[in-house]
């Protein structure tokens, strides 16, 4: 019974056809407004880590759970590679430890090798700060730690 789950995914795979991994406006990104008043202890942390455009500039560590964290000294996954893609770059979401990045690299093109694909397509990973999102992703959806790297 796996084997036959296993060739209808593969059919389902196949027929479906070629993915498109941007959707309009993804292609020439623009930054978020800055905000009037960032210090306001009222602006919601998704605010600050959603307009962050750089990672913290220190030692890569993951703060907090998945859930209710950040990320600090995040590193990005280049928008294209040899067997990968990502998609919605107006997220500005292709970041993440440098430890995922790595595995990312090295998986996509066993990956494309064992599915006859040409690659993989990458959604959202992190931002540069890791942190609550602004839309989009509700399992990073609340408040980030304190020891989170403040978002500028």
């Amino acid at each position: 019974m796996p084997d036959l789950k296993w060739r209808i995914f593969i059919l389902v795979l196949t027929l479906a056809g070629p993915a498109i991994a941007q959707e309009r406006g993804s292609l020439n990104p623009q930054p978020l407004p800055p905000l009037a008043n960032p210090a306001d202890p009222k602006t919601p942390a998704k605010e600050l880590f959603g307009r962050a455009r750089d990672p913290a500039p220190i030692e890569s560590e993951p703060v907090g759970f998945y859930s209710k964290g950040c990320l600090a000294g995040g590193e990005e996954l280049p928008v294209n590679g040899p067997n990968w893609q990502v998609m919605r770059l107006s997220r500005n979401r292709n970041w993440g430890h440098p430890a995922l990045i790595a595995f990312l690299t090295h998986f996509a093109p066993t990956a494309a090798e064992a599915s006859g694909w040409p690659g993989i397509l990458i959604g959202d990973m992190s931002q540069p700060r890791g942190g609550p999102m602004l839309t989009g992703h509700a399992s990073t959806s609340t408040s980030g730690s304190p020891r989170c790297p403040r978002a500028n």
